[in-house]
């Protein structure tokens, strides 16, 4: 039987981490990530990485798993998580599961189907090359002139979807679209799930004053070790909120004013799309963070009523 495991979400900035970890002072949890930034080693600061101080609180999984230039699928991650769910549910804790990125709960779920090929490195690369040179858009016509019902379901600057569909399109000679016809994906695992939440405004306010925070923590240097390490900027890792803006301002191609106001806008705009995805999610599965010990309670209620 598929394991239990609880599920905290919530847009980049509401709090998960620090609600994980009060959690953790009621239940027996063990915290998997659902981060897909947080898989790379070397990306602490701009990845918002839960300390080494929380991470002795607590037993974490599914972060530093990756070298900076190593590429994962959300299948990639679904299978890894899977397997340190079930060891934490076998050793009788509480699978916490943490984050905000919906395209990795999804696979973990069983909502994405397993029958796709795996990454060709070269084919990516010459979409990427595509990309660089025709911009997202040309590329998404391209896929609505292949696989019309896949290109529908994407935003044209939905760059990575876009590319793997293409991408898939290419390493199999079937459209996404068919293939997951072929292959319907599996449900896996029994999950509550809570979702985080806070007033835009506030939300806001949390965005740039961590945005300072981290900049503050030394941002800009772990970017400049990374460079000097050899980690080109178009690195896997490098691809997440702020790492494009913070290098150009260390090279002198914009100010830093300039890149943490750009930093702010693209980690908000994010932020709105996570929000929008975790609609799906009935309200009273919602709590709002800025209630304090409150909010603890009515998540450990929540988490209780499964």
């Amino acid at each position: 039987m598929s394991p239990r495991f609880w599920a905290l979400l919530g847009p980049t900035g509401v709090g998960k981490t620090r609600t994980a970890l009060a959690l953790a002072a009621y239940e027996d949890v063990e915290i998997v990530g659902l981060d897909s930034r947080q898989l790379y080693k070397r990306l602490d600061i701009g990845t918002a990485k839960p300390s080494s101080r929380e991470q002795a609180v607590v037993p974490h999984h599914m972060i530093d798993l990756l070298e900076p230039d190593q590429r994962w699928d959300a299948m990639e991650y679904a299978h890894a998580a899977r397997g340190i769910i079930e060891q934490v549910a076998n050793r009788g804790h509480v699978p916490l599961v943490v984050g905000g990125t919906g395209f990795y709960f999804e696979a973990l779920v069983g909502n994405l189907s397993e029958g796709l090929p795996k990454r060709v490195d070269s084919v990516r690369a010459s979409l990427e090359r595509e990309l660089a040179r025709s911009g997202s858009e040309q590329l998404w016509e391209q896929l609505n002139r292949v696989d019309p019902e896949t290109a529908a379901k994407l935003h044209p600057t939905d760059k990575s979807r876009i590319i793997r569909a293409l991408e898939v399109m290419e390493v199999s000679g079937v459209p996404l679209s068919t293939l997951g016809k072929l292959h319907p994906p599996q449900p896996w695992g029994r999950p509550s799930v809570v979702v985080l939440h806070m007033e835009a405004v506030e939300l806001k306010r949390k965005i740039r004053q961590r945005i300072e925070s981290m900049i503050a923590m030394g941002w800009m240097d772990e970017i400049r070790g990374l460079l000097e390490h050899g980690y080109d900027p178009s690195s896997p890792a490098m691809s997440g909120l702020g790492y494009a803006e913070l290098i150009k301002a260390l090279s002198g191609e914009m100010s830093l004013d300039e890149a943490k106001e750009r930093i702010y806008h693209r980690t908000w705009q994010y932020a709105k799309r996570q929000i929008t995805w975790f609609k799906r999610f009935p309200k009273e599965r919602w709590v709002r963070v800025d209630d304090g010990d409150q909010a603890v309670r009515d998540v450990l209620a929540l988490f209780g009523s499964i």
